[in-house]
């Protein structure tokens, strides 16, 4: 035990990825054309983190865009 160091992680230090990890893949969905997909992995990030409203505007504004852009029948 002599001379081995002392690590603490504390839950938000080793959990801090998750959040733009979840959003990363959330938007790689979205390029990719998966908005189903897209948009559990956006709420994903909402549950974990509620700090995931903050880019909420944008991706809610690129899924009325497109249901706008391609009508009733394809968006």
């Amino acid at each position: 035990m002599l001379g081995m160091p002392l690590v603490t992680v504390s839950v938000s230090d080793s959990d801090q990825h998750l959040l733009p990890g979840l959003t990363l893949l959330a938007v790689n969905a979205f390029a990719a054309g998966h908005d189903l997909l897209g948009a559990v992995f956006f709420v994903l990030s909402l549950g974990f983190k509620q700090m995931a409203l903050y880019y909420a505007p944008a991706i809610g504004s690129y899924l009325i865009g497109k249901c706008i852009y391609l009508g009733p029948v394809h968006g």
